[in-house]
């Protein structure tokens, strides 16, 4: 069976089709950091903003340009001649605004504050075609804003028919000002808008980046993407509500649905292990985080219920986690490493409380025991499995260290967890390759899936779902 399989991994992979769910998933798993992220840049671009921010404030006044030369009678004046007037009054304005900005007006209204020059930027504007002009002054306070504005106007009213060549300027509004600035902005919106912008395009960048990786997304990908026999399909959610990825079954919150499939695994296990002659089963996965460590002890929990003498090994030396997953952090054993380097001597196995699973633990790393101990390892399993109907062994990633290698030539059976949509299939094919030796790789454990990838069929093929006590 593993032979044929294993080759079949090699073959080309399936056409790619977009998971959405998966991709959805990635965003949602990292809402916390995208959250942290956005909050960031909208403070950035707020302070940014603000510390960039000059405001501005303008005065204005209302002037009417006129011919000194017409007679104000209009008693006197024909309805065309008032055309006439209003045109070239008109165009005089039109004169008068563009005469504004150049230096001698600026000049003059500079000299009369007693000034070089003004701190202001002096603007007008026609209003229509006739012959009235808005008059303005833009500078840093409203203060200056005012004096200038006013100082202008000033100096256009009396340069009179001199400099502007017989036009006639009258005040017809006097210089005022908005205390509120011109240029004001509402820096809050600015940077909630940056920050909404900055939120679509993380989700889009890490969309894509999901949607990039090839990973096995969900159990119908197992079988093709790795060429391994499914064995077994582990929801995430071990604890309704609370979408726990790490709970034990003995744990009265646990799911019925979750507690059947770990159960539904066992006991396929068990079957394919008996037809075998096979006692030691290794747990292993491709990457940190499969949840390798909590399915061999629920594995060995499920076996133990069923009548089943099972020892639960924890050979992960560099990170063991087990004493955690099983709650005994707080109850005094003897580690596994320690027992080996005490030479063999003293009891290195004892009982789950509350239940008939033996364990063997570690508190504490011991890096590179398996080589240092591996005559010693092979005795100890020899001896403990001419007891026990079946011995399971945990260990760390096949991509952290050769430990999962050297176990697995020690062994009787392998089995490798594969979480849904987390390591890349070329990591775990390398992970399967690396045991081609040994030839008894049983399948894989998908683990971690999502409900609706859960059904009747997904965790019982063959003879998995029939158990003969």
């Amino acid at each position: 069976m593993g032979e044929n399989n294993i080759s079949a991994s090699r073959m080309p992979d399936q056409e790619y089709k977009l998971d959405l769910h998966s991709v959805l998933s990635d965003v949602v798993s990292n809402w916390f950091s995208i959250l942290l992220l956005t909050l960031a840049i909208i403070l950035i671009t707020y302070v940014g903003l603000s510390a960039l921010y000059t405001p501005t404030y303008t005065a204005t006044a209302t002037v009417t340009v006129a011919n000194a030369a017409e007679d104000p009678n209009l008693n006197n004046i024909g309805q065309l001649d008032i055309h006439a007037i209003l045109n070239q009054a008109g165009e005089s304005a039109k004169f008068v605004q563009s005469m504004v900005s150049l230096d001698g007006i600026k000049s003059m209204a500079a000299k009369e504050l007693g000034q070089t020059d003004l701190q202001g930027t002096i603007s007008a504007k026609q209003l229509g075609e006739s012959n009235i002009l808005e008059v303005s002054v833009t500078a840093g306070s409203p203060e200056i804003a005012l004096i200038e504005d006013d100082a202008v106007i000033r100096s256009l009213v009396g340069a009179g028919s001199d400099l502007l060549g017989g036009i006639e300027i009258k005040i017809a509004q006097e210089p005022r000002v908005f205390e509120v600035p011109a240029n004001a902005r509402n820096f809050a919106k600015l940077a909630i808008a940056a920050g909404i912008l900055a939120f679509l395009m993380i989700c889009t960048a890490l969309g894509w980046s999901s949607s990039a990786k090839y990973t096995v997304r969900n159990s119908l990908e197992a079988e093709p993407k790795l060429g391994v026999d499914l064995l077994g399909v582990i929801p995430r959610d071990g604890k309704p509500g609370r979408h726990k990825e790490t709970a034990i079954i003995t744990d009265p919150s646990a799911s019925p649905g979750y507690t059947e499939e770990i159960r539904s695994l066992a006991i396929r296990l068990m079957n394919e292990m008996s037809e075998k002659g096979s006692k030691v089963l290794l747990f292993y996965g491709a990457c940190e985080g499969e949840g390798t460590s909590t399915t061999a002890a629920n594995v060995a929990l499920a076996l133990s219920q069923m009548n089943r003498k099972v020892v639960l090994l924890d050979m992960d030396f560099n990170n063991p986690s087990l004493a955690k997953i099983l709650k005994m952090e707080g109850i005094q054993f003897t580690d596994f490493s320690q027992y080996l380097e005490n030479g063999g001597t003293g009891d290195a196995l004892c009982k789950v409380p509350g239940t008939e699973l033996t364990v063997s633990l570690n508190s504490k790393a011991y890096p590179q025991s398996i080589y240092k101990h591996s005559d010693q390892i092979k005795t100890f399993l020899d001896n403990i499995s001419k007891k026990a109907d079946f011995v399971i062994m945990d260990t760390l990633p096949g991509s952290l260290a050769s430990d999962a290698e050297e176990l697995n030539l020690m062994a009787d059976a392998s089995v490798i967890v594969v979480r849904e949509n987390y390591s890349e299939v070329t990591d775990i094919t390398n992970a399967i390759a690396a045991q081609e030796d040994s030839n008894h790789l049983l399948g894989c454990v998908f683990n971690c899936a999502r409900r609706t990838d859960i059904n009747a069929d997904a965790a019982r093929y063959g003879n998995g779902g029939h158990y003969v006590g």
